[in-house]
């Protein structure tokens, strides 16, 4: 299916046209209104949350993805943990840009698209790992975690060289918090015109 196979590529799409979208539009509130605090604060809370969750499953998973059927640490309370901190730190965004059009698209499209993706995932994990994968997947839910009890090894050996590589993708929610801010002060200040407000 051509969503899964380019999801990559339409994900960059994507993220580019919000980009553009905090740059031409802003919200209607004060900015120093209790909504406009509330909903960067939360934001942040939330792209902290999301992105150091992303680490954390790419410390698991990083250069075992394709070999091994993880399942300890985040993927011991849900089969999908990079899509799912993937979609906290997303929201966060959307709440930190103070948008609420961007807070829908976000949500909007992480509904529509994604679940197809994890299942088309889970249709070849079913057949590289087969029987282990269907008994993983009985016990651990595929998206929203029903428990918290974790299981960590005591030991684990990690990837330094490829998980080196992928921190900074784990952390580019963070730097797109702190362009959409400096996008807000450049509205202030009048030097990138805003085209039109959203409620």
């Amino acid at each position: 299916m051509y969503l899964v196979q380019h999801r990559t590529q339409l994900s960059k799409f994507f993220a580019v046209t919000l980009f553009v979208l905090v740059v031409i539009s802003a919200h209607s509130w004060s900015d120093t209104s209790i909504v406009d605090t509330a909903m960067e604060c939360v934001g942040l809370a939330l792209i902290i949350a999301g992105s150091f969750g992303r680490i954390w499953s790419y410390l698991y998973i990083c250069g075992r993805k394709t070999d091994e059927l993880v399942i300890i640490g985040p993927y011991s309370i849900t089969r999908n943990p990079l899509y799912l901190f993937s979609l906290i730190a997303a929201v966060g965004v959307g709440l930190a840009s103070e948008n609420i059009l961007v807070l829908g698209l976000i949500v909007l499209v992480f509904g529509l698209v994604y679940p197809i993706v994890i299942r088309s995932e889970e249709k070849e994990l079913v057949l590289r790992h087969g029987k282990a994968f269907q008994e993983y997947a009985h016990t651990v839910p595929r998206f929203i975690p029903k428990t918290f009890v974790i299981q960590q090894p005591e030991h684990y050996k990690v990837h330094v060289h490829l998980f080196g590589r992928v921190f900074f993708d784990a952390m580019w929610f963070v730097w797109l918090f702190i362009l959409m801010e400096v996008i807000e002060k450049l509205h202030e200040a009048k030097v990138i015109p805003v085209l039109f407000t959203v409620p």
